[in-house]
């Protein structure tokens, strides 16, 4: 992947150039939003890892601007680097445009997980289809016909059985929210976290591991809207498993 850093401190940056090529990547850089608009006037990038907070032009203005600037025609990768995991804090990320987050300090495990995620045949394509033709989908389907050996009726099997599986820890979530009873919350955030993560469920995945750390904070004032998205994001995942009829996709899930 050509890979493009947008970071202002010198010092994050040869940390995260010196991960980069650690896991056999390269990047460019620059030191704001600004120079990102210009540097990819110069050459076209597949990723670019955007700092939210920059002089001159943060992150999130200068990826709205690379936004207006694609339109239909192309659709760069932008993984937003933030110090604050806060869900309004994400949302801001998305709405501006982003694709998905990594939390500062960022951590070289993370770093490959997210390089890998995106660096596949799916998103190479992505560049050259106009959006339109793209569907938006909310779970890694490609990922799940690896798992299943191009099984269409597999893949429905595991996705049902993982829709069945958080229905009924939703349920016992919000009774254990009301009581505030942060063992079981944290137990089954968790247990959420990571079965998502695995079949490529990315956006519950991200909102399980918010109301994971609530849990741990013990603040759940913002639990019962995480769990109101969870739930949001279920009901696409089954329309999607209704409609499937198998198959691989140039489309992706925004993991946010």
């Amino acid at each position: 992947m050509k890979i493009l850093l947008a970071e202002d401190n010198k010092v994050n940056q040869k940390v995260a150039l010196n991960q980069l090529k650690n896991l056999g990547y390269t990047a460019d850089v620059a030191n704001n939003g600004q120079e990102v608009l210009e540097q990819l006037v110069k050459q076209d990038y597949d990723l670019v890892l955007m700092d939210c907070q920059m002089p001159i032009l943060d992150g999130y203005e200068a990826t709205q601007e690379i936004r207006r600037q694609e339109g239909k025609s192309k659709h760069t990768i932008i993984i937003a680097l933030t110090a604050s995991a806060m869900k309004e804090d994400l949302d801001k990320c998305i709405a501006s445009g982003m694709d998905d987050f990594l939390s500062k300090p960022v951590r070289k495990e993370a770093l490959l997980e997210k390089l890998q995620h995106w660096d596949n045949k799916a998103v190479k394509q992505l560049a050259s289809q106009p959006t339109s033709e793209l569907i938006e989908i909310p779970v890694d389907i490609n990922l799940l016909n690896e798992f299943c050996q191009e099984d269409c009726e597999l893949v429905k099997q595991l996705l049902q059985f993982f829709i069945e599986t958080v229905q009924e820890n939703i349920a016992i979530l919000q009774s254990a929210i009301t009581t505030n009873d942060i063992l079981t919350i944290l137990h089954l955030a968790h247990q959420i976290k990571r079965s998502s993560g695995n079949i490529g469920a990315n956006k519950i995945s991200h909102l399980a591991a918010q109301l994971e750390q609530l849990a741990r904070q013990k603040n759940l004032a913002a639990a019962p809207v995480l769990l109101m998205d969870i739930e949001k994001v279920l009901g696409q995942i089954i329309s999607f498993v209704d409609t499937y009829q198998g198959g691989k996709s140039t489309a992706f899930s925004q993991p946010i």
